[in-house]
């Protein structure tokens, strides 16, 4: 699904730099820029879930590594708990609460940027491959990019 996009978008991009210096019609100009703009679009934002949901995997990982290095330790040993620049003295109970809290928190949302990806971004892929071929049946790249025509 990913490379059908690349590669659409690749063509897409081809197919603007081929046409260079000739005339177009406004309308099959229009329609063309606004697919572009479209997929660009789409594109970032599968790039900006993706990163979402591995931000989310890394807090997930890294509050049960600490908690697996802080659960052998004793019960009244006070630990510092960083908030922002600051740390403050807090016991393990608390801290291990926290660190569970983080966790659900960051599965709640991973599974939440999952589902996104999953649900929305390839009907609007799949919406925007369409128009291509509408653009090619008008022949507006075929008659543009193909010198031979």
């Amino acid at each position: 699904s990913k490379r059908c996009f690349d590669s659409c978008l690749t063509f897409l991009l081809y197919t603007w730099d081929s046409m260079a210096g000739q005339t177009i019609d406004p309308k099959d100009h229009k329609a063309f820029m606004e697919l572009q703009d479209k997929m660009i679009e789409q594109h970032q934002r599968a790039k900006n879930i993706a990163y979402t949901i591995r931000h989310h995997e890394q807090n997930s990982q890294r509050a049960r590594l600490t908690a697996h290095e802080v659960a052998p330790l004793e019960d009244d040993t006070n630990m510092y708990l960083a908030v922002g620049k600051a740390y403050f003295m807090e016991p393990k109970e608390q801290i291990l609460r926290k660190l569970a809290e983080t966790i659900r928190t960051a599965e709640d949302e991973m599974k939440t940027a999952k589902e996104k990806k999953e649900s929305s971004l390839p009907r609007r892929r799949f919406a925007s491959y369409l128009k291509v071929p509408r653009l090619l049946q008008r022949g507006y790249f075929l008659k543009k990019a193909n010198p031979r025509r």
